[in-house]
């Protein structure tokens, strides 16, 4: 499947949170055997006119915002395209460009919503926050007039799009309300954990908050966590330090009047940054879509101590606090910042929580799905194959790839158990492997085969003699046809990067990286974990 996107930041790895984002979401997709052809634009504040480069294995071409329009035309393309800068001059053409060969268009936040009008392909739209959620029951005197514009733009391009992403539940539910036609699903925001190193978490205890001062609910966070939170926190802890930055916090200067508060402004990392704190602390009051932040310091191994607003699409969890009022923050600040043995535990729940339900590979999983199905109606159209949009039979079947043998068992249930790892590639040892474990399986659990195109697998009309099972085979370069065993896959390169020798590894460890995969929860299985849930269906009903 071919995909051409429109993102409104450049992929990069200390740009804006959109950015960030990207790198997730290009990297999730291409994993998952998608042809993505991306175009971005190019703003003055994310990067690219400090000579930030996107990474060279991106598929993306950046462009110059589109030129400022006279006041007349600015009036009238408000009206008729609200917040649709982007839908207009070389940018739009550009995208057509990128859209003349593709099988689907994807729209990476309201900004780009207005471009490729009129095209053919189907058009999904990923919304990853709503300006009129943010805004409801205030008034902002700064930027009202563009935050309503945005608020209109969303309720526009909410019904006009069939197919919408929502980063969180509540945003979801608020799109189906502005747009009871739409099919709406929610696809997470993700993150390459590989851009973030684990937090050491020692030395000096340092709360902090990162985040641009321009949206409003971030500044008054900050400010009411160092008016509110931090004075009661310094007072049970005296040695604390409290570090606020990000753009546009250098204007805070009535923040240094409390003790051992430092404002950083503008930091050239934000990873950089997280990692020489103890905890983020982020009293967030309202303010739709998931946190970068938050999933920032998760990937960084870094303890979080936030609001329900701040924990929206992420939850409260082992390695993320959810309190309420100042009390609550107290508290919990104080507790990481005495508590070293806390502080690391929590540290690595919040990394293994993002690993197991926000890298890549995972949360473009179901963004698999919701791109199959919009884009069957146009393949059928265009005279292709059911295959081109097939997904492998929602079945149990042993899926191969590279030198990871996997047991997965569909029905719906997405379980996933990785049985052991094939040092060869010889088919006749594969054969021999898979017979051997197909053996092991209860036979209800037992239904059909699924392997991608391989010499290895040359010798499969007798595995299925011996196992009794059919085999069934991926349309050449497609392995996003089984976007189940990718998910699987890119979990296993967490623990053995591509290239890997995996003779050097015991068995003892192949089963001890098995076992902590099926301990993962999976959203897919209502946060039980695949052995739990294997067990369920292993065991006979009374």
């Amino acid at each position: 499947m071919k995909v051409g996107m429109a993102l409104s930041q450049p992929p990069l790895p200390e740009g804006g949170a959109p950015g960030k984002c990207a790198i997730g979401l290009l990297r999730g997709l291409v994993a998952n055997g998608i042809e993505v052809r991306a175009v971005a634009a190019g703003r003055s504040f994310d990067g690219v006119a400090a000579g930030a480069e996107v990474p060279p294995d991106l598929p993306v071409r950046v462009l110059a915002a589109p030129e400022v329009l006279s006041r007349s035309r600015a009036r009238c393309s408000k009206v008729l395209r609200p917040g649709g800068e982007l839908g207009r001059g070389p940018f739009e053409q550009a995208f057509r460009t990128v859209a003349s060969d593709v099988d689907l268009l994807h729209l990476e936040e309201v900004e780009t919503g207005w471009c490729g009008r009129g095209l053919r392909q189907p058009r999904v739209l990923h919304v990853h926050y709503l300006t009129r959620e943010d805004r409801r029951g205030q008034v902002w005197a700064p930027g009202v007039l563009h935050a309503a514009e945005l608020a209109y733009a969303e309720a526009r391009l909410a019904r006009a799009h069939r197919w919408l992403l929502a980063s969180s539940p509540l945003v979801a539910a608020r799109l189906r309300q502005l747009s009871r036609r739409s099919r709406v699903e929610v696809v997470p925001l993700s993150l390459d954990p590989a851009l973030y190193s684990p937090a050491p978490l020692d030395g000096l205890p340092v709360l902090g908050v990162i985040g641009t001062a321009a949206w409003p609910p971030t500044a008054a966070a900050m400010r009411r966590l160092v008016t509110q939170v931090w004075p009661h926190v310094r007072k049970a802890v005296p040695e604390a330090r409290l570090q606020v930055a990000g753009r546009g916090t250098e204007r805070f200067t009535d923040f240094l009047r409390q003790p051992g508060v430092e404002v950083l402004g503008e930091v050239p990392s934000a990873g950089t940054f997280l990692r020489g704190l103890s905890a983020l602390v982020f009293p967030l009051v309202r303010g739709s879509g998931m946190k970068v932040k938050v999933l920032e310091a998760m990937a960084s191994g870094l303890p979080v101590v936030t609001t329900p607003a701040g924990a929206e699409g992420v939850g409260s969890s082992g390695g993320v606090e959810v309190v309420e009022d100042s009390t609550g923050f107290v508290s919990a600040s104080c507790e990481l910042l005495r508590d070293a043995h806390a502080r690391r535990q929590r540290g690595s729940d919040a990394r293994r929580d993002f690993l197991a339900r926000f890298s890549p590979a995972v949360t473009t999983a179901a963004l698999m799905e919701v791109y199959a199905e919009a884009a069957r109606g146009y393949l059928a159209r265009a005279g292709l194959p059911p295959s081109a949009v097939r997904r492998s039979p929602p079945v149990p079947g042993w899926w191969p790839d590279c030198a990871a043998s996997v047991i997965t068992d569909g029905m719906g249930l997405n379980i996933t158990a990785m049985s052991y790892l094939v040092i060869s590639g010889a088919p006749g040892a594969l054969r021999d492997l898979g017979i051997a474990t197909a053996a092991t399986l209860p036979a209800h659990l037992k239904r059909s085969l699924t392997w991608d195109q391989g010499s290895e697998m040359g010798r499969h009309s007798e595995f299925s003699l011996a196992a009794d099972l059919p085999v069934f085979f991926c349309d050449p370069a497609s392995p996003w046809q089984r976007g189940s065993n990718e998910n699987a896959n890119g979990l296993l390169r967490q623990y053995f990067p591509k290239g890997t020798d995996l003779a050097v590894h015991s068995g003892e460890h192949l089963a001890a990286v098995a076992a902590e995969l099926n301990g993962r929860p999976r959203k897919t299985l209502g946060w039980q974990t695949p052995a739990e849930r294997l067990a369920e269906l292993l065991t006979p009903p009374s």
